[in-house]
């Protein structure tokens, strides 16, 4: 291990809410943020923005997108009925939307929602093989007009790595299946999709360490890679003149 262990490491400062078990570290924030400064530098602002996210869970990506990064609709589509009503309690009261996906007009109604972007946010490293992979892909590209943001955790980071070995020794593991993987660029690619970002996310020392700290460790590496990979794409325009 690249760090040392510590006993007296602050507690984390894990969410910026905690409403009905809602949480989000600092990491998980830095990924969204680095979703709209992406955006931001092909010229197109974040606030003001419909957003769908596909794999929504409890919806806190979803509320971090409307209540900070400024979107101006946001929708959830998850495949869990329990999911769907937690984001509901998250974002319903600002007017957001959620469906169970697999229930009859659900995608439609996504689509009809006219998102600016698809988000997908942990998700992509629970689907068990190429074809699932994709199918998620081409799902977040048809429900959104201009964008595709894909966001899961770095299997180059040690940091992750070790937060992982310490869940499953201590038989804490309660997300099933989970294998990040390099290269959801390419799916994305081959898609059809335009991808202008495909990298690690930035993070910010505080970020870092704030999660560093719930592992009892000490600052990290200069050159650690962020915790997500990110990939941001265009979805290509069809039809018109």
């Amino acid at each position: 291990m690249p760090w040392a262990s510590t006993r007296e490491a602050p507690p984390c400062e894990w969410s910026w809410v905690d409403r009905d078990g809602l949480h989000m570290h600092p990491e998980e924030q830095a990924a969204c943020d680095d979703v709209a400064r992406v955006i931001v530098s092909h010229g197109h602002p974040f606030p003001g923005l419909r957003v769908v996210e596909v794999g929504c869970g409890r919806g806190a990506c979803l509320h971090y997108a409307r209540s900070v990064l400024g979107a101006s609709a946001v929708f959830g589509l998850d495949p869990s009925a329990g999911a769907v009503d937690a984001t509901l309690r998250t974002i319903g009261e600002a007017g957001g939307k959620a469906r169970r996906l697999g229930d009859e007009g659900a995608v439609e109604e996504a689509v009809a929602f006219g998102a600016d972007l698809a988000w997908s946010h942990g998700v992509v490293e629970h689907l068990d093989g190429d074809e699932a992979i994709r199918a998620h892909v081409e799902l977040l590209a048809r429900v959104s007009r201009r964008w595709v943001a894909i966001s899961a955790p770095n299997p180059s980071s040690p940091v992750y790595a070790e937060w992982r070995r310490r869940r499953l020794d201590a038989e804490n593991w309660p997300w099933g299946f989970e294998e990040p993987l390099a290269g959801y660029g390419d799916v994305c690619r081959a898609v059809g999709l335009d991808v202008v970002f495909d990298g690690a996310t930035a993070r910010t020392r505080d970020s870092m360490n704030a999660f560093l700290a719930t592992l009892e460790l000490d600052d990290v590496p200069a050159n650690e890679p962020g915790l997500y990979t990110l990939v941001v794409a265009r979805v290509p325009v069809t039809g018109g003149p």
